[in-house]
């Protein structure tokens, strides 16, 4: 009869070794990803990520090389600090069209409210070949938003005329 007591006492410390592995996963692992996704995410939608994106579409060379429409990849890499007069950013973000695939190098500086790129290029995959963008920004705009604000409506008016 004992015998059958510590079968039963193994099963239930397998169990609980279990359960505290899965536990210990699901608070180091999976809630991480979690908040890592959450946080990709807000990245994803300050004034300077998304200026970046709005003149790479915009630009009829990327077009040209990708094809419509041109999807962000789920992820980046870099960095972007801000509060609402100053920041930095370093990052990069793949894009990808029907056509091919390529990556935004992005690095820019926030003074005043303003952002400045120190550079803006995308590299296509198939060719290795880089496209400075810097070209294709707007003027900087003095509003409460940045130069965003100005990149953003110079991407619709562009789309109109294209």
């Amino acid at each position: 009869m004992s015998e059958g007591n510590n079968n039963r006492s193994c099963i239930f410390a397998a169990g609980g070794c279990c359960g505290c592995l899965a536990l210990l996963l699901g608070l180091f692992v999976i809630l991480p990803l979690g908040g890592g996704v959450a946080l990709f995410q807000g990245l994803k939608q300050t004034d300077v990520y998304t200026g970046a994106v709005d003149v790479a579409r915009a630009d009829a060379r990327v077009v040209e090389e990708l094809g419509e429409p041109i999807e962000t990849g789920i992820l980046f890499s870099g960095s972007i600090n801000t509060s609402p007069n100053s920041g930095d950013a370093d990052f990069s973000i793949p894009l990808s069209g029907p056509n091919g695939a390529a990556t935004l190098y992005v690095v820019a500086i926030k003074q005043a409210g303003v952002w400045e790129y120190e550079l803006l290029e995308i590299e296509i995959e198939r060719t290795g070949a880089r496209l400075d963008l810097r070209g294709s920004l707007p003027p900087p705009s003095t509003g409460a938003e940045g130069s965003m604000e100005a990149v953003g409506s110079a991407s619709a008016s562009s789309a109109e005329d294209g």
